[in-house]
C-alpha cells in the first residue's frame, strides 16, 4: 500500500485535471447553461424563431434546438447555425 504522502499528489493531480476538463468544456459552450433566455433570431435569414420548436424528423426530436420556419435554417439552443 502506498504512503499518504504519495496518495495526496496524486489525489491532487487527478483533481487539477477534472477541473481543467470542465473549464474547457464550458468555455467550449460560451459559458452558457440551460435554455435561451432571450429570444432566438436565425442566423441565416434573421428572422425570430417561434418558442414552440419544430423538428423536420423524429431523429431530430432528440437533439436539442430550433428550426427556422423561413428558410429552413437548423441551430442549436442558443441560435448558433449547424453545419448540417
Amino acid at each position: 500500500m502506498r504512503s499518504p504522502d504519495q496518495v495526496v499528489p496524486v489525489l491532487a493531480l487527478v483533481g487539477a485535471v477534472v477541473m481543467l476538463g470542465a473549464l474547457v468544456r464550458a468555455a467550449r459552450n460560451r459559458f452558457r447553461t440551460g435554455p435561451a433566455p432571450e429570444r432566438i433570431h436565425c442566423p441565416k435569414c434573421g428572422e425570430i424563431v417561434p418558442a414552440a420548436r419544430t423538428r423536420p424528423s423524429a431523429g431530430r426530436t432528440i437533439a436539442d434546438g430550433y428550426t427556422c420556419t423561413a428558410c429552413g435554417q437548423s441551430m442549436d439552443k442558443w441560435g448558433r447555425a449547424r453545419g448540417r
